[in-house]
């Protein structure tokens, strides 16, 4: 199901806010992707609390926070501490990822990518079109019930896809 952005209660702030930094050299290229972890967590966050409203923002910079320089997305939560400080935690969780609370950050700085609202999570399309977010985890599932390891790969790798170039159409050109 799809909407447009006027039709959400997108939050915002003028205030900086505290960040979620993500160390991207830190995830394995075949994991999933940074923006699918913050998805699947702010979905769970969505489910639990469907009356709380929040928007998530990336903004991307070269850091040196990890006692090295990496390339890191920082993740603003506008509407929402509560959902902001469960990304946190739950993203400390996942393996193989570096990640910590970072610097404040007005969320206008960064790229507005995901929203929940109403007990769903809804991810950017471009900067109008809103869909309503499906974990990659439900794909698995499905393309498991089909018992085919080509269809079960083509889905990982189409979501995949679609993630990262869900980041390229939101931004500015």
């Amino acid at each position: 199901m799809q909407t447009s952005s006027l039709e959400l209660n997108i939050a915002t702030s003028n205030q900086p806010l505290p960040s979620l930094e993500i160390d991207l050299d830190s995830l394995d290229e075949n994991s999933i992707s940074h923006f699918n972890i913050c998805l699947d967590i702010l979905q769970n966050f969505a489910n639990m609390n469907p009356n709380v409203t929040a928007s998530a923002y990336s903004y991307f910079s070269v850091s040196t926070n990890f006692g090295k320089t990496t390339n890191s997305e920082f993740v603003i939560v506008a509407g929402s501490t509560a959902a902001f400080t469960v990304l946190v935690n739950e993203s400390k969780k996942v393996p193989h990822i570096k990640c910590r609370q970072s610097d404040a950050i007005q969320p206008g700085r960064g790229l507005l990518f995901a929203h929940i609202e109403g007990g769903k999570a809804w991810e950017a399309l471009d900067a109008a079109t809103w869909e309503i977010y499906e974990s990659e985890k439900e794909d698995i599932a499905a393309a498991n019930t089909a018992e085919d390891s080509d269809t079960i790969h083509k889905t990982i790798l189409a979501k995949r896809y679609r993630a990262a170039r869900s980041d390229a159409r939101v931004g500015k050109v």
